[in-house]
């Protein structure tokens, strides 16, 4: 999870979001999923939203930082939704490419303990090259070689699992997560064009339609 806050010279910027733990420390506020942190943001947007409109302040600097903070949120969102359509484009474009059978996965020996998340994992997304599985009470990832075998678990670090996340859209449109992401969304954007502008139009303007009523 990702938090804007005020910096010192009156602008906003993202961060990662840090939470008090039980031992008097602070960590990560990590979800198991997507699904999972859009939810607990949405439960926790209104109160943080609250908190700064009752703030005592100049009015003019007030007004001000709503307006950062509401167009930071619009462009993170605008990212959000250009990205969950380049998964959904990805995925569509698999829609036929061969599952394989759980039983003829070739896996490392270690990631045995595995094979069942990896299989559901390629359910959805039969072309990974890296994956992000739960399992056994943490986060591991697995990378598929050139033999197609599966590696051995590494547990999932931050930067490891937001790799793996992105390779469900990058290796969709045949390239490494490893290449700058950036690069990588610029080349998808291209592809798309003007599909994609479509679709994100009407995102929008099916979001705008929402909020009026």
């Amino acid at each position: 999870m990702v938090e804007l806050v005020e910096t010192e010279d009156g602008g906003v910027r993202w961060r990662d979001r840090r939470i008090p733990s039980e031992e008097g420390w602070v960590r990560m506020d990590v979800h198991p999923d997507r699904e999972a942190a859009v939810s607990a943001a949405e439960a926790l947007n209104p109160s943080l939203a609250a908190a700064l409109a009752a703030r005592q302040m100049d009015a003019t600097e007030k007004t001000s930082l709503t307006l950062k903070v509401r167009k930071a949120l619009q462009s993170r969102q605008r990212l959000a939704d250009e990205e969950a359509l380049m998964l959904s484009e990805a995925i569509r474009r698999h829609a036929d490419t061969p599952r394989i059978p759980i039983d003829q996965i070739k896996l490392h020996t270690e990631a045995e303990p595995y094979r069942e998340a990896l299989a559901q994992e390629l359910q959805t997304y039969p072309y990974l090259w890296m994956a992000l599985l739960d399992g056994r009470g943490r986060q591991v990832v697995l990378y598929r070689n050139a033999d197609d075998v599966w590696s051995k678990p590494y547990p999932a670090g931050e930067k490891s699992a937001e790799k793996a996340m992105r390779a469900r859209i990058a290796n969709g449109f045949k390239f490494h997560h490893d290449q700058h992401w950036g690069q990588v969304k610029a080349k998808i954007r291209a592809e798309l064009l003007p599909r994609a502008n479509q679709l994100l139009q009407l995102a929008s303007v099916q979001r705008l339609l929402a909020e009026a009523l």
